[in-house]
């Protein structure tokens, strides 16, 4: 009876006369006005599950006049510890929210911030151009997420770089504890902090990889306080959306790899090469980043961009092949954390500094 009630509504509500916007907020509000009695149903669930959240497409709090004032005071220092690297296209009110995000929370090392704007048809130019203190560079045309960061990273002046992604929100001892780690341990070569949905749940706590080249999230949809997910350890990769690595490494490996332009599996690729140096992956739980995911790939109607995601896994099997086969072994050997097992990840035998906790 659900799944009939289910394809009624679906239809009706395909052909009522009204905008779209207006639709999607009725729908949203209807849906979490009575959540409490259709809870269980199917298409509550579905709503639920969609992504980004309606309900959380924007924090208002950085949107606020406090966030907007809060830009005048962003400016870089003379002697820079950090160069924060953002793409965008399109989009512009997440890029505001992720750039307030980062004033309102700040940071112990001095930073710089870098939006490099992939020719965006929206306001992002001319309202990123007006906030005192953010360097930005817009590129002629079109080049991906891969190109606008290598731009980012060469304009860059702060030993360390942290790419991150503009529908992102940062939490408050984020970079100190992204950054920690490389100032400690000469061997970490990356670092990605914990990055959770907008509603508090876990999206990602680093990534393992597979014999064949795909990838596995850990702890996906999991509780991001779950004590399994709370520990720095040492994992195959990290998702692209916040990454930290040092800038003289990142430019002696070339950069993120252009063969997966215009996006996917460069993460994931600069992880093998980082590890081909000799240096570590690990993953950061005492930085936390909410992620909306896929909100720019999502925006763009004239290029399906997640085709890439496919077309990119059979060229980064290609490229590590021999590299794929050694770290399942080493995988399955130490049964590396899995959703299905507690079993003693590799971690950092440095303990992390507890005011960063």
């Amino acid at each position: 009876m659900e799944l009939n009630l289910s394809r009624v509504f679906r239809k009706i509500w395909h052909y009522l006369p009204a905008p779209s916007a207006w639709k999607s907020f009725v729908k949203s509000y209807a849906l979490k006005k009575a959540s409490p009695v259709i809870d269980q149903s199917k298409i509550y669930k579905n709503w639920v599950s969609a992504y980004p959240p309606p309900e959380n497409r924007r924090r208002p709090l950085y949107l606020s006049s406090p966030g907007r004032e809060a830009f005048r005071g962003l400016s870089g220092s003379p002697e820079l510890m950090v160069s924060i690297i953002i793409p965008v296209y399109n989009q512009s009110e997440f890029t505001l929210c992720c750039l307030a995000s980062l004033v309102f929370h700040g940071s112990r090392h001095s930073f710089e911030v870098i939006v490099v704007d992939d020719a965006s048809t929206d306001s992002t130019q001319t309202l990123v151009s007006r906030i005192a203190g953010v360097r930005m560079v817009r590129m002629p045309k079109r080049s991906g997420f891969i190109r606008t960061c290598n731009e980012g990273a060469r304009m860059a002046r702060g030993r360390y770089l942290v790419f991150l992604n503009n529908d992102t929100e940062v939490t408050g001892g984020w970079l100190d504890a992204l950054i920690e780690p490389h100032i400690k341990e000469e061997a970490v070569g990356i670092t990605g902090p914990k990055l959770v949905f907008p509603d508090g749940r876990l999206q990602d706590a680093g990534t393992r990889v597979g014999a064949d080249g795909t990838i596995e999230t850990l702890g996906r949809d999991a509780a991001a306080n779950d004590p399994a997910y709370n520990e720095m350890r040492e994992v195959d990769a990290v998702c692209g959306a916040c990454l930290a690595i040092q800038r003289d490494l990142f430019l002696a490996l070339g950069g993120f790899d252009i063969r997966y332009a215009p996006a996917y599996r460069e993460d994931t690729d600069l992880c093998f090469q980082v590890r081909k140096a000799g240096k570590k992956v690990f993953y950061q739980p005492f930085s936390t980043v909410i992620h909306y995911e896929s909100v720019t790939a999502s925006s763009d109607a004239s290029q399906d961009i997640r085709k890439y995601q496919y077309i990119n896994q059979k060229k980064f099997k290609k490229k590590w092949r021999k590299d794929l086969e050694v770290l399942s072994l080493i995988n399955q050997k130490n049964l590396l954390f899995s959703d299905n097992s507690k079993s003693s990840p590799r971690k950092l035998e440095q303990t992390p500094d507890p005011s960063l906790i």
